[in-house]
């Protein structure tokens, strides 16, 4: 093989002339391109869509990648730890468009969250039965990331409560 390994990513052209003992070579020279690529794509950002959310409706969250992704598996086979109130739960794969993949979750009764918000769990990206995260070059992602909070994104499923207030001089 040809170790191309100290050479910067991009495209590489190669060309070889062959020569026997003869004297005799090929001409002109076969040559190959081939597409350099030993970027690993890694989590850039992670973010969480701000809102007021009741039970039924459904929080949005994002991994921004370095690179584009090609996915393997089924959808089912991803999905993001998130925190809603200290418990934690997992956002289900939606979609992947150039290298950002988005999750949603629906809030469920009796989730509430603390002034902090709703969080993304560090490292909290999980792939199921062999399922892969890779760029066009076939370098697997890097699934280690920060995760955040977003006190603009709250979860309240309390309904409220009527006092009723009579006058005791009645």
């Amino acid at each position: 093989g040809l170790n191309v390994s100290a050479l910067n990513d991009g495209v590489l052209t190669a060309s070889l002339t062959l020569t026997d003992t003869a004297g005799n070579s090929n001409n002109p020279p076969m040559t190959a391109t081939i597409n350099k690529d030993s970027s690993v794509p890694g989590v850039n950002a992670a973010a969480i869509t701000n809102g007021n959310y009741k039970a039924g409706d459904t929080i949005r969250f994002s991994l921004t990648f370095s690179e584009a992704l090609v996915l393997s598996g089924e959808p089912s086979d991803y999905s993001l730890a998130i925190e809603i109130g200290g418990t934690t739960r997992q956002a289900l794969f939606a979609t992947n468009v150039a290298g950002v993949l988005t999750f949603s979750y629906t809030v469920q009764p009796g989730e509430n969250t603390t002034a902090a918000g709703v969080a993304i769990i560090s490292n909290g990206l999980s792939l199921l039965n062999g399922a892969t995260l890779k760029d066009a070059g076939n370098n697997d992602a890097t699934l280690t990331f920060n995760g955040t909070h977003n006190s603009a994104a709250k979860v309240d499923t309390t309904a409220p409560v009527v006092s009723v207030v009579t006058d005791p001089a009645q």
